[in-house]
């Protein structure tokens, strides 16, 4: 499983701003109280909690919808972790060594991302940015290139949003290609349309370390393969649907050649970030 980058690239543009302080939470939340004495770090803490709890949403991650400023209630916010670790509110690089759990043999690490009530979190669907938050703490499980600890994936709701075409997409026999934290293959297996799952991922030590676990929970899985996804193209039936979900940054699958043959020579093929990214003053090819 490739590094996986879940930060907008550098090229795309900040979410829009409005002036309207009903649609920007954070604003209207940070405004300060006029006075003989001006604002007060308890006056601004409430402003905030007030503001949020005005306009959060609960939750839902089939039906929740894109918002450039979305908010939503961290009690609807619900992510499985993968390991029973204490939660730290900190980027990886400065989470204390006890508090990130690495695999056997050094590839990966993980841990349970404390996000603190209003901290933005990037926001991505197709073409658009925006940007997240709770009105509450909520905890987010990361997995990380265990050296760099450098984020590969993390349950949020970007990448809930970007799968969900994917998803969509899944009936009869699904070849799922890069399993992650397993969220494509969960959300894959509960759709009754879908018969049969076959999970293809590239690290033997994902695998040993939770892979085979996660796979195990899920019935519908017959076939568990170590290797490359694209090598098992057309085994599986004229009518078998492929969902990749193997590249390090969002907009890296519209320019991946073979991904793109692919396409071209089967059905039922899909690719996490099949878009393109377009840079402001370029234009880039039609695949």
């Amino acid at each position: 499983m490739p590094h996986r980058d879940s930060t907008p690239p550098e090229d795309t543009p900040p979410p829009a701003n409005s002036d309207s302080f009903a649609e920007n939470p954070w604003r209207k939340a940070m405004a300060p109280r006029r006075g003989k004495k001006g604002p007060l770090k308890d006056s601004m803490e409430t402003s905030l909690a007030i503001a949020l709890s005005q306009v959060a949403e609960p939750w839902d991650e089939d039906r929740t919808r894109f918002k450039p400023e979305l908010v939503l209630q961290g009690q609807t916010y619900h992510t499985a972790p993968l390991f029973d670790i204490a939660a730290y509110p900190a980027d990886p690089e400065y989470t204390p060594d006890n508090l990130l759990l690495k695999s056997p043999g050094g590839e990966f690490a993980y841990m349970n991302r404390l996000w603190k009530r209003g901290e933005g979190i990037p926001l991505l669907q197709n073409r658009k940015t925006g940007t997240v938050c709770w009105d509450q703490d909520v905890v987010i499980p990361v997995l990380l290139d265990g050296r760099t600890l450098t984020v590969w994936m993390s349950i949020t709701p970007m990448e809930v949003f970007t799968l969900r075409e994917g998803i969509s997409m899944a009936k009869g026999t699904v070849i799922v290609g890069g399993l992650g934290m397993g969220y494509l293959l969960r959300k894959v297996c509960e759709k009754t349309t879908v018969e049969r799952v076959i999970v293809v991922e590239q690290s033997r030590e994902l695998l040993d370390w939770f892979g085979d676990r996660l796979c195990a929970a899920q019935p519908k899985v017959t076939d568990v393969i170590c290797g490359d996804a694209f090598d098992q193209l057309g085994k599986f039936g004229d009518q078998a649907r492929y969902l990749f979900d193997i590249w390090p940054t969002y907009g890296d699958a519209a320019d991946d050649e073979i991904f793109q043959d692919a396409k071209r020579q089967y059905k039922g093929v899909w690719g996490w970030g099949d878009y393109h990214i377009i840079t402001p003053g370029k234009k880039k090819p039609k695949s």
